[in-house]
């Protein structure tokens, strides 16, 4: 699970490949107390959940990190265009 929100950087979806499913449905298994593990998984889970607490865990969360990474770029490239045009001045 690490590795795939590492990579992805995302939870697992339920639309993704076989793969994906499958952590996912372990995900909230685990999440909701549906699934017995020990007190070091439950310790491990709750570092993974924390660790990674900024990321999105579903598609709105993630259309919304997206659209704001979206916006930071197209100011950020306003500002440079306008530091040319001031350069270009002198």
């Amino acid at each position: 699970m690490k590795i795939f929100v590492i990579q992805n950087k995302r939870f697992p979806f339920m639309d993704g490949d076989h793969d994906e499913i499958a952590l996912r449905k372990w995900h909230r298994e685990i999440g909701h107390g549906l699934m017995a593990i020990t007190d070091e998984e439950k310790i491990l889970f709750d570092n993974l959940s924390t660790e990674f607490a900024d990321i999105p865990r579903n598609r709105s969360q993630l259309e919304k990190c997206q659209e704001k990474d979206s916006s930071i770029l197209t100011d950020n490239v306003s500002v440079d265009q306008g530091r040319n045009v001031e350069k270009s001045k002198e």
